[in-house]
């Protein structure tokens, strides 16, 4: 019998999530090793689909950082412990479990790390922690923040808008300021008609979620294609990263793979051809 092409993407999930599980100790190891390596250049590194370890100016910093064994149970577990120890400061963004990893942040709460923490996050993590401490600073929306010479500016998120007739979890942005630029983690979106992030361009570096639209990743030309690359582009960046794919815990309608970065790829060249984007996934690194 022929599958259909419902059957046919989860069994391609199926098997990119058994291949992830042998090959993640490997990855994982590999992105440590880079991450603390005493180099002068700038970099990013995916712990998962949209969970960033950075290193810019010699600092070591993270946005959002989640191991697959938070998405995946089968996963075997790494020494977040150990290999994290060099961390100076998380930003988290929001509470859905593709992004809140309270094992890791559990993992961490002996080390001397300072977490940037929204406040409808704030009691979950303290719970989780026991952090009641100068170490815990809740984000304020516009109210920029100097850590070891990083500048963090959190910023109101638009990962659901009642004023648009969508819903979602509240969600915070940050723009963060180095010497090699200004980069934009605008966390997940779920509408580009939104006037988010209006007076903070030009942003140097966006780090853009895909999802064009609930239930729409078997489309084969989703519509919100073009709306997401408008929205980015209104940030004039010099340079788009493509995250968010391969997500574990979604089905086949949701989830998103290379084939849409593509689609997107091509939307932004047509639209914008001086803007490089390139594509990350789990495990995968770049200079920034």
């Amino acid at each position: 019998m022929t599958s259909t092409p419902t059957a046919a993407a989860q069994q391609a999930i199926d098997a990119r999530r058994a291949e992830l599980v042998v090959r993640y100790p490997g990855l994982w190891a590999e992105m440590v090793r880079r991450w603390r390596a005493d180099e002068p250049a700038d970099g990013v590194w995916l712990t998962y689909s949209a969970n960033y370890l950075l290193r810019t100016g010699g600092v070591r910093w993270a946005v959002d950082p989640v191991t697959l064994r938070r998405r995946v149970t089968e996963a075997a577990p790494v020494d977040v412990a150990n290999d994290l120890d060099g961390l100076s400061f998380v930003l988290l963004t929001h509470r859905h479990a593709d992004h809140a990893d309270p094992d890791l942040w559990r993992a961490l709460a002996g080390h001397h790390i300072r977490w940037v923490v929204p406040e409808y996050l704030r009691r979950q993590f303290r719970q989780t922690t026991g952090l009641r401490s100068e170490r815990v600073i809740v984000a304020q929306e516009g109210q920029r923040l100097e850590l070891d010479g990083v500048g963090v500016t959190p910023l109101r998120g638009a990962h659901g808008r009642d004023d648009e007739g969508i819903t979602g979890v509240p969600c915070t942005a940050y723009l963060v300021e180095t010497r090699g630029g200004r980069m934009l983690f605008p966390g997940d979106l779920r509408t580009f008609r939104t006037h988010a992030f209006v007076g903070i361009e030009p942003v140097d570096t966006v780090f853009a979620h895909v999802w064009l639209g609930q239930g729409g990743a078997l489309n084969c030309q989703p519509a919100l294609t073009r709306p997401f690359c408008a929205f980015f582009l209104r940030l004039r960046p010099r340079r788009v990263f493509l995250t968010h794919l391969h997500e574990l815990g979604r089905g086949p309608a949701d989830y998103w793979t290379e084939r849409h970065a593509d689609l997107l790829g091509r939307e932004f060249a047509r639209l914008d051809p001086r803007v490089e984007v390139r594509v990350l996934a789990t495990g995968d690194g770049a200079r920034l």
